[in-house]
């Protein structure tokens, strides 16, 4: 397995819903492939493995679907955890932003946001 990290420039910005400044985020949108995705539980750096994409094509999004992906998910290189749970998170006051779907319909969430300063893990 290949594991390499990419950073890219903001394309977009959002108001923090808890202290309303600004987000600049890169958006990864449905032609990027980037489901499933994982953010980290600490950081919001995200990640995503090809095998979890050829895991979750053609099946029905099931709770043991999703630990059966998320059993073996890498450390965050901040030291934090890859989970199905965690979202980005605000750089200014650190508080998480909301998802708007279900935990098992996330497995097929085409967008993805990279907070600027944060890295896309991926592992080929």
């Amino acid at each position: 397995m290949t594991v390499r990290t990419v950073t890219q420039a903001p394309n977009d910005e959002i108001a923090c819903p808890h202290c309303r400044k600004t987000i600049r985020f890169h958006r990864y949108g449905s032609m990027g492939n980037l489901n499933p995705h994982f953010y980290c539980d600490t950081c919001s750096n995200l990640f995503w493995r090809a095998e979890d994409f050829h895991r979750v094509y053609g099946n029905v999004p099931t709770k043991a679907l999703i630990q059966e992906i998320t059993g073996n998910l890498p450390s965050c290189p901040c030291g934090g955890r890859f989970t199905a749970e965690a979202n980005p998170k605000c750089p200014h006051c650190h508080q998480e932003l909301p998802h708007q779907d279900l935990l098992e319909d996330r497995l097929f969430d085409a967008l993805a946001v990279q907070i600027e300063g944060a890295v896309l893990v991926i592992e080929e």
